[in-house]
């Protein structure tokens, strides 16, 4: 049988529902809301999700309750958004842990199982990528334009190109 997994909003964690109700939790953090893959078969989610901490991104198989870390970032890159793209792989927006400025990043896509990470798209500085839609192949991507020299101030920024 199928386990579930469900997310308590309130104290940001992420619990694993055996079929008998027993409750696990997963990550002694706090945690994204998970996402479950276009098959059903798996969830993802972030954690710790907070600002300027190092996160990793987690999958959990909800057949078998196996929980694995799924990529080990450079030091000052964090993930901080992902979506599943398929069942093998997802859209992650990897970012600069540390800094004010960087509260967004660019494109990857991270492959689950052979744990291989690709740029999908590179942003300039200025440009902070902080989520995206899937539209079939395009892409759109939402964020913010840093329209001073010291990026203090700031614009919303929107895109899209085909993937």
């Amino acid at each position: 049988m199928i386990n579930k997994i469900i997310y308590d909003g309130k104290e940001k964690h992420v619990y694993l529902v055996k079929p008998n109700g027993k409750r696990m939790l997963l990550k002694n953090d706090l945690s994204s809301k998970p996402i479950i893959s276009p098959n059903k078969r798996l969830a993802a989610f972030i954690s710790p999700f907070c600002w300027e901490c190092m996160s990793n991104v987690y999958v959990v198989d909800l057949y078998n309750g196996k929980v694995s870390n799924v990529y080990n970032w450079e030091y000052s890159k964090t993930p901080k958004y992902i979506k599943w793209y398929s069942n093998e792989s997802l859209l992650v927006i990897i970012g600069e842990t540390y800094g004010t400025v960087s509260i967004g990043g660019d494109l990857y896509s991270l492959n689950i199982k052979s744990k291989k990470l690709e740029v999908v798209k590179k942003f300039p500085e200025y440009i902070q990528i902080t989520s995206f839609k899937l539209n079939e192949n395009i892409i759109e991507v939402y964020g913010i334009r840093y329209i001073d020299n010291i990026y203090n101030e700031h614009i919303l920024y929107k895109d899209s190109f085909k993937y």
